[in-house]
């Protein structure tokens, strides 16, 4: 099964659309235990947000279960294949393939892009899409959630927020071998640092929330300070962005085969959820590792990734 861009397939486009709409409809796809309350895509926003409140170690603000150390590429793959499977259940088509969005082609004029007219993103803006749950909800997270209930964007609204193009992608993923680096957090300077953009010039997927804003902007928390909206996959056009940068990875991961994933198993329990075998955190009923992550080539495939190591 291949994925491809959004933008170059309408058929794609309006299939990843259909599912999603499906998803988030609480009649037809009900979260188990909380019918008549919540859908399945609110439960995969659940468990973003969720992932994200659990620091690692506990109180460390440069680090959490998802993001900010090496298990945010694994973590993220992990997520997108179950709600690629969530999504295929949902309009009944078991080979429905997740589209990515190559939002690099457009990095100059994105603010234009056609990605935001009702017949694509802009149909998801409104009251008709809306964060279901708070923090009060299950009664066990003190973390502040986005108080705005309706989904909103604020496109192109930072003006020092760059976003990068084809050439700075290819630059990272050429130009580092090596995955990560002690101390595997926010100050890293390797190759998955680089690409979920805590460093590096054009901080890839970060700038990306940024830019787009709104549900993918920043909140201030008093425990990580400034930080990426833990409800940001409440946006569907998190699901095509994230496709891009495990793009990104695949492509890195082909590149430079013989490079290892880090931390290993005998690192320290201060990388607990990092580690190569640690159980990624989830809620579903089975164990997955960053290992069992490095290679999903019988799950699915990109249609090139030429186009993000050539130079």
């Amino acid at each position: 099964m291949s994925r491809n861009n959004i933008l170059d397939n309408q058929e794609s486009a309006e299939k990843y659309f259909e599912a999603v709409w499906a998803l988030k409809d609480i009649k037809k796809s009900p979260w188990p235990g909380q019918e008549g309350k919540l859908s399945l895509y609110d439960f995969i926003v659940f468990w973003h947000h969720r992932a994200m409140m659990l620091s690692t170690p506990p109180n460390n603000p440069r680090r959490n279960a998802a993001h900010s150390g090496p298990v945010f590429l694994p973590w993220h793959r992990y997520m997108l294949l179950r709600f690629e499977n969530l999504l295929g259940e949902a309009i009944d088509d078991p080979d429905f393939n997740l589209p990515y969005w190559d939002w690099s082609e457009e990095s100059k004029v994105l603010e234009n892009s056609k990605i935001w007219t009702d017949d694509y993103l802009g149909q998801f803006e409104g009251s008709d899409w809306e964060i279901r749950f708070d923090q009060n909800s299950f009664g066990d997270s003190p973390f502040p959630l986005t108080t705005s209930r309706e989904l909103r964007r604020y496109v192109g609204t930072w003006p020092e927020v760059s976003v990068g193009d084809k050439a700075a992608i290819q630059a990272v993923v050429n130009s580092e071998s090596n995955y990560d680096e002690i101390p595997y957090d926010q100050t890293s300077n390797r190759f998955r640092n680089l690409l979920e953009g805590w460093r590096g010039d054009n901080r890839l997927h970060n700038n990306i929330h940024l830019f787009v804003g709104g549900h993918n902007g920043t909140i201030q928390n008093r425990v990580f300070g400034d930080m990426i909206l833990s409800t940001s996959p409440n946006d569907p056009t998190f699901f095509l962005h994230h496709c891009f940068i495990d793009k990104v990875w695949a492509a890195w991961q082909e590149k430079w085969s013989e490079s290892k994933y880090v931390p290993n198993n005998s690192e320290s329990d201060e990388y607990l959820f990092h580690r190569l075998d640690d159980p990624m955190h989830t809620f579903f009923d089975e164990t997955v590792t960053p290992r069992d992550m490095l290679d999903v080539s019988e799950e699915y495939s990109y249609d090139s990734l030429s186009d993000i190591t050539q130079q």
